[in-house]
């Protein structure tokens, strides 16, 4: 009996030991997957609180069940790993598998003239206001921290410094230069004749697209 007890108590010993061996070795596997859970549900409160969207969308807020069924509708093609997407009335929109929370909402447009430029940088700022930057006449960009937009000089002042920490963004780019908006209405202006209807050939190669998203969001995503 002695020396039952003895080797049930061995017994317990050595399970003891290989269970906290075990543990120890996963504790920091554990611990890292809890600390990023954390961080993606802290990142999706504030990038929800920013309330970014369109056509009744908002970035890293879940679909509501009536979306959810025009989602499983209107399905599209190939998506990121970890998400699925479909097109809702003229935005197209990324969706997180695990939670339907919305990782991004864009738009293409084909075949367009100066005057659609005109107008979908009109839509986007009557939405977003002012945009954060501007770049090579082709690219328009709203850039938010956790407190909202992040206006021009910030923004400038945070790119020489290197710290400047951007959660979500709204970017347009054209194939046509912004810069033929104005142009053209000069043109316009000093013309007596009107321009015949329809779109000229050159402007019916140009396009443009925009996105509404959060790059650091879309990342747990991928990482899954």
């Amino acid at each position: 009996m002695v020396l039952l007890a003895q080797h049930k108590k061995n017994y317990f010993s050595v399970c003891l030991v290989a269970f906290l061996v075990v543990f120890a070795l996963f504790l920091p596997v554990i611990t890292s997957v809890a600390q990023e859970n954390n961080e993606r549900k802290v990142l999706t409160e504030q990038v929800e609180k920013l309330e970014l969207g369109m056509s009744g969308y908002v970035l890293a807020r879940k679909l509501t069940p009536e979306q959810k069924k025009l989602a499983k509708e209107h399905l599209l093609g190939k998506a990121y790993p970890g998400t699925y997407k479909f097109q809702a009335e003229d935005v197209a929109v990324v969706v997180g598998k695990d939670t339907d929370r919305v990782l991004a909402i864009y738009r293409r447009q084909k075949g367009i003239s100066t005057q659609d430029l005109k107008s979908a940088i009109g839509e986007l700022m009557l939405t977003f206001g002012e945009p954060t930057t501007m770049a090579h006449s082709k690219i328009v960009y709203w850039a938010y921290g956790k407190d909202g937009l992040i206006d021009e000089a910030l923004f400038e002042a945070a790119k020489k410094s290197g710290q400047i920490d951007i959660i979500a963004t709204v970017k347009l780019n054209s194939s046509l230069s912004i810069d033929e908006i104005g142009r053209e209405e000069v043109e316009a202006t000093d013309n007596v004749q009107a321009e015949p209807a329809g779109k000229k050939k050159e402007e019916q190669e140009h396009s443009l697209y925009f996105i509404i998203t959060s790059e650091p969001l879309l990342k747990y995503y991928l990482q899954q």
